[in-house]
C-alpha cells in the first residue's frame, strides 16, 4: 500500500519592471516620449508588474499639483516594489548618459532588499549604443538637404568634458552624415563648437533639435526661444536660416527600440 505524497506549494518567483525617467511638466511632450517609452516597455515584458517613477523629486511634485497626476518618485516606486515582494526587478533608466542621475539611481537600487536586480543601460553607453543611436537620428533627419545642418542639443554636465557626445558625432561622420553637430547647454562641446562646424562649410539652413528624451524647458527656452543666448538667435546671428524640430528622442520609436534592446540584454544577465 503506497503512502499519500505530501505536496508542498511552491512559491513562484514573483518580477517587476521599473522603468526610471527624470520627469517634466510639460504635458504635451510627456505622453509622446515618458509615456511612449513606458508603454513599449511594459508590452515588451507582459511577465513582469509594472512599475514607473521619476527621479526629480520638484517635477514630481509640480505635476501632482498642477495636474493631480498620480507619479511616483523613484524611491517611492522602490518601496512599493519592495512591498509587493518582488523577487527580481528589472530597471530600465530613460536616461541619455551614465550621469549623475543614473549614478544616483544606482546607489538606490545597491541599499535595496530585493534577491536580483538587473539594470539595463542608459541611451548611450558602449559604441554599439552610440552606434544604434547614430542610426536612429540619421533616419529621424534623412531629408535634411545637402546644404543644411543639424545642431542637436544635449543637456551635458558642467563640471567635465562630455565626451560621450562629441563620439556620437564622430559616429554620426563615419556614418556618412557629416551634417549632423552635437554640442551641451553645460560643459563643453558648447555652441561655439557649432558655430566652427558651420563656419567651415556651405550651409544655407540649420535645424535645432534636441538631444534631449523630452523636448521640454531647454528645448522651448535654451535651444529655441527668443533670448540673445539662446542657441537659435546664436545662429541666426551668424547669417543663417533656422528650422526647428522640437520633438523628443522618446518620440522616435527607433530610439524606443533601443531602450527596449537594452533592458532586454539586461534580464538575459545571470
Amino acid at each position: 500500500m503506497s503512502k499519500e505524497s505530501t505536496v508542498r506549494p511552491v512559491k513562484c518567483e514573483k518580477k517587476g519592471l521599473l522603468v526610471v525617467s527624470f520627469g517634466t511638466s510639460y504635458k504635451e511632450s510627456r505622453e509622446k516620449t515618458i509615456d511612449a517609452i513606458e508603454s513599449d516597455l511594459k508590452r515588451a515584458f507582459p511577465g513582469r508588474e509594472f512599475f514607473s517613477g521619476w527621479t526629480s523629486h520638484m517635477l514630481t511634485t509640480k505635476v501632482r499639483k498642477n495636474e493631480g497626476l498620480d507619479v511616483s518618485t523613484a524611491d517611492e516606486a522602490l518601496r512599493n516594489i519592495e512591498q509587493s515582494g518582488i523577487d527580481d526587478l528589472l530597471v530600465q533608466p530613460t536616461h541619455l548618459t551614465d550621469g549623475m542621475e543614473n549614478r544616483r539611481l544606482r546607489e538606490m537600487l545597491e541599499g535595496s532588499s530585493i534577491k536580483t536586480i538587473r539594470f539595463g543601460r542608459p541611451l548611450l553607453y558602449r559604441d554599439d549604443d552610440l552606434a544604434d543611436t547614430a542610426r536612429a537620428l540619421a533616419y529621424i533627419f534623412r531629408n535634411v538637404g545637402e546644404d543644411e545642418a543639424v545642431a542637436l542639443m544635449g543637456h551635458g554636465s558642467p563640471k567635465k568634458e562630455n565626451t560621450v557626445y562629441l563620439k556620437l558625432e564622430e559616429t554620426l561622420k563615419v556614418m556618412g552624415r557629416e551634417n549632423i553637430f552635437v554640442a551641451t547647454v553645460e560643459g563643453k562641446p558648447g555652441i561655439g563648437h557649432i558655430q566652427e562646424e558651420l563656419s567651415s562649410r556651405r550651409i544655407r539652413r540649420v535645424w535645432l533639435a534636441p538631444l534631449m528624451l523630452v523636448a521640454g524647458d531647454y528645448a522651448i527656452n535654451d535651444l529655441a526661444g527668443e533670448d540673445e543666448a539662446s542657441w537659435r538667435s546664436v545662429i541666426e546671428k551668424m547669417g543663417y536660416e533656422t528650422e526647428l524640430y522640437l520633438h523628443g528622442l522618446g518620440e522616435s520609436e527607433e530610439i524606443r527600440k533601443i531602450y527596449i534592446k537594452h533592458a532586454q540584454e539586461a534580464e538575459c544577465i545571470r
